[in-house]
């Protein structure tokens, strides 16, 4: 961040997780690793803010990953759900009722690499088709 802010500003975005900003069954050091990443985020941000330097956090929800494939394979190990039942249920989590595709994070991030997200930092977005709660 030191050569950013040398070079006239810079852009940071860290990847987090749905998991940052509530608690997830099974996943307490997961969870517990991803909110301190929101901390981290927002405190990196208020102190490079004033050397152009833009720190954000953008949290998805599942995407279709290898993360996303382990998960249903361990879900369909542990519970005797088919690979596609537990596809269903992980995209029911979401309100859309969709898993969320890597492109659509992709462009959420060149989103606040571009000129019009200069003046956000310290934000975090969720990308995790809707709280289905």
């Amino acid at each position: 961040m030191v050569k950013m802010a040398a070079a006239g500003g810079g852009r940071v975005i860290n990847i987090g997780s749905i998991a940052a900003t509530r608690g997830v069954k099974y996943t307490s050091a997961y969870c517990a690793s991803k909110h301190a990443l929101l901390g981290l985020t927002r405190s990196l941000a208020a102190e490079w803010a004033r050397k152009n330097v833009t720190v954000n956090i953008v949290n998805p929800g599942w995407v279709e990953t290898d993360m996303l494939g382990n998960a249903k394979a361990a879900i369909s190990k542990t519970t005797g759900r088919t690979e596609q039942e537990a596809h269903a249920a992980l995209a029911n989590m979401h309100a859309m009722g969709r898993v969320i595709q890597p492109e659509e994070v992709a462009a959420l991030c060149l989103f606040l690499t571009s000129d019009a997200a200069a003046s956000i930092t310290g934000s975090a977005y969720n990308i995790d088709g809707g709280d289905a709660g």
